[in-house]
């Protein structure tokens, strides 16, 4: 390889590899929480203030339950930003704004790496594993910003750091990294990350300070706590105060833990979803990186391993903490892997040019099975498109029972018209159980105690490809009749209010659904 191809790659390649990243999250929008976070975004517009209460389900407690309250109430900068860029550019403005979104921390980590001396290319091939071990995190859900805030708050807290032990001014971090903590306290409640982040931080500078390891000032010393101590407070500068992070301990000692599958260990998580890559894959990335802290273990700091060790666990003990895991173990190893590849650049030129274009191809091939350019914005075999329009055109009887996954969209296809039954946010567990028994076809004492008048639900159960015990059992229910059905959805109305609206064929709608 000649210099003028060097000089040529080293400037296009990242171009090339981070266009593919972006290609990649290029993935249909499904039947995610993502419609009842704009939902909510347009709920705002409309009236101009923060919802204290949940205006889309029927079946909201209204209460204080911490949980209940601090979701209504936590996401509301991203759930604007959802709604304007809707109004304004449609479903592929929102698309591309998810991939935006998921490539930017990916990018932030790779130059967080080449910043630590890690060579560029061996920070490429790095990454490259990472859109398909976090796949599952390709939604337009808040927790995007999370992840791109905490490479934000680590980048500045090693450039603060660096500063500090050279004995110089602190300079534009003073006011950035509460600024940094504040925006990200109002997109999404995992600051929080950030506080282990900053406490772990100050206390490691401290110790060194006591022990005059570096060139510190102490005016800027005292002038580093206080920033951490700033952004610490700005965080609260939220609408939910303290408990958006009181909130996250709720949940987790709470019976949704069980039920809702973010919260499932990350090998039980990769089996519900078969998976086992996911898991298999950060084992082979923590045990990487962990064997290389215990190889240079004399220069591992013990902020950086207590912070190895807390981030491997987490991201084990429950799969939402696995991004966070997965971005973060490489980065907290950078300042080993720098020699190593430098090593690496200088012996091998050929094998990392391979590796550069092996990921590349892989990305490609990731792009070329799973991006919106050839499948379209939404997964539409699984949208009920023509299920809510039908239930607008005949204004059929409310309430309506409706399938959980299908909750979010109707929420904001059929909102103020139609509330319904329960969405994605699982605001109310007792409501999640009487949805569960009611699934199981024991839906009457259920349907007569919230006035339910109409359902609609999927036809097909999703992974068994079956109608559901609920559908069955309507079927056989003379008080309901069938009058719509397609391969995404079924609506039944009570006989008694069904009007002028068509009916269908119960024998036939049975047998439709059976058909594979």
């Amino acid at each position: 390889m000649g210099p003028k191809f060097s000089v040529v790659a080293t400037r296009y390649l990242p171009w090339c590899f981070f266009g593919l990243v972006f290609l990649f999250y290029t993935y249909p929008m499904g039947l995610s929480d993502f419609w009842w976070h704009m939902n909510t975004g347009r709920w705002i517009w409309e009236h101009q203030t923060i919802p204290s209460v949940d205006s889309f389900t029927y079946t909201y407690a209204r209460d204080d339950d911490i949980r209940r309250v601090v979701i209504t109430r936590a996401y509301y900068l991203g759930q604007l930003s959802y709604y304007f860029l809707y109004t304004w550019f449609g479903i592929w403005g929102l698309l591309l704004y998810k991939a935006a979104l998921l490539t930017t921390p990916l990018w932030l980590l790779w130059r967080f790496l080449c910043s630590k001396g890690v060579e560029w290319r061996v920070a490429l091939m790095l990454l490259a594993p990472l859109p398909f071990l976090l796949y599952r995190f390709d939604e337009l859900r808040p927790h995007i910003f999370s992840f791109i805030a905490v490479m934000l708050v680590l980048m500045q807290l090693e450039a603060m750091v660096s500063r500090l032990r050279r004995g110089m001014l602190l300079g534009p971090y003073l006011w950035l990294l509460p600024l940094t903590m504040l925006v990200w306290a109002n997109l999404h409640r995992g600051f929080v990350v950030a506080w282990v982040l900053l406490a772990v931080y100050v206390l490691s500078e401290v110790v060194a300070y006591m022990r005059a390891k570096h060139s510190y000032d102490r005016r800027q010393v005292y002038l580093f706590g206080a920033v951490l101590a700033l952004s610490i407070a700005s965080s609260l500068l939220n609408p939910n105060g303290p408990d958006a992070l009181l909130a996250n301990f709720a949940e987790l000692g709470g019976p949704f833990i069980d039920v809702i599958d973010e919260y499932f260990p990350l090998y039980k998580y990769a089996q519900v979803y078969d998976a086992g890559f996911i898991f298999y894959g950060a084992v082979v990335l923590v045990l990487g990186m962990g064997a290389l802290m215990v190889r240079h273990w004399r220069q591992v700091t013990w902020s950086q391993a207590l912070l190895f060790l807390g981030f491997a666990y987490e991201g084990f003990a429950t799969f939402r903490f696995s991004y966070f895991q997965a971005i973060l173990l490489p980065a907290l190893a950078a300042p080993l892997l720098a020699p190593l590849s430098q090593a690496l650049a200088q012996r091998r030129q050929a094998a990392l040019w391979g590796g550069v274009l092996l990921s590349l191809l892989v990305l490609a091939y990731g792009v070329g099975i799973r991006s919106a350019l050839w499948y379209g914005p939404l997964e539409r075999a699984y949208f009920p498109e023509q299920a809510a329009a039908f239930i607008r055109e005949h204004h059929l009887p409310g309430r309506l029972f409706n399938a959980f996954e299908f909750g979010g969209y109707l929420g904001w296809e059929l909102y103020p018209e139609y509330p319904v039954f329960i969405d994605q946010r699982n605001l109310d567990y007792a409501v999640y159980q009487q949805y569960g028994d009611a699934w199981r076809g024991h839906y009457q004492n259920i349907f007569a105690k919230y006035g339910i008048n109409s359902v609609v639900f999927y036809g097909r159960q999703p992974v068994l490809n079956r109608p559901p015990p609920l559908i069955s059992a309507l079927l056989r229910d003379v008080d309901w009749v069938p009058v719509f059905a397609d391969r995404r959805a079924v609506i039944f109305v009570r006989t008694t209010l069904v009007g002028t609206v068509p009916v269908l064929d119960r024998v036939k709608v049975r047998d439709y659904l059976q058909q594979p």
